[in-house]
């Protein structure tokens, strides 16, 4: 028991996963962080009669030659904070059936994010959630919800900032367009629009 471990999958640059593995490391428990630069390797997956999924993964890590390997009976817990688990022939983009290994890989990542243990925090399904649906459910299960809308009018746009002052921009998914008055990109956060915002 005292081998098992705390998987977790993330971004690389994610600040909450660093504020989180802060703690573990305070409280000396044992994790393994896998991000979206890591290279991934299947050992062997397996499945019994009770649906019960045991298997064994590598993983390699930017600046390491090998891999290390994780046995799926040491994992104690899963946390999925964000990002994708990448195969290790995805740098061979120049296969003839790379298309078709990338759609298997997609289907054996399900399998990975959901293995038979604990899981912590957010899920991998969740990254295809769609924020607008999600509002539309809360209201018809009874639970009071603000007024949201989707639009590209600017003059819509405009007409709800004089009414209201300020908005709350979220993406539908999880990445956010950030607003400045010199440049648009993405970010994690959720954004504040101001009529500042907004060129006339």
């Amino acid at each position: 028991m005292e081998n098992r471990i705390i998987l977790i999958i993330s971004q690389r640059f994610d600040v909450s996963t660093v504020y989180v593995i802060d703690w573990l490391l305070l409280a000396k428990t044992k994790f393994i962080r896998i991000d979206d630069f890591s290279e991934i390797s299947i050992n062997k997956l397996l499945i019994d009669n009770t649906g019960y999924v045991n298997g064994e993964i590598g993983f390699k890590n930017i600046g390491f030659k090998k891999f290390t390997s994780i046995q799926f009976e040491n994992i104690m817990s899963l946390w999925y904070r964000r990002g994708d688990l990448k195969h290790s022939f995805i740098k061979f983009k120049q296969l003839k059936n790379i298309n078709f290994l990338d759609a298997e890989w997609k289907r054996i990542k399900k399998v990975l994010y959901n293995i038979s243990v604990k899981k912590l925090g957010n899920f991998y399904f969740e990254t295809e959630v769609n924020k607008f649906e999600m509002l539309r459910y809360a209201k018809l299960a009874g639970f009071s919800i603000p007024q949201s809308f989707i639009s590209e009018s600017i003059d819509f746009i405009k007409e709800k900032l004089q009414k209201y002052g300020t908005l709350v921009v979220k993406a539908l998914r999880h990445k956010t367009i950030n607003l400045t008055n010199n440049d648009t990109f993405l970010s994690g956060k959720v954004q504040i629009l101001t009529r500042s915002n907004i060129k006339k």
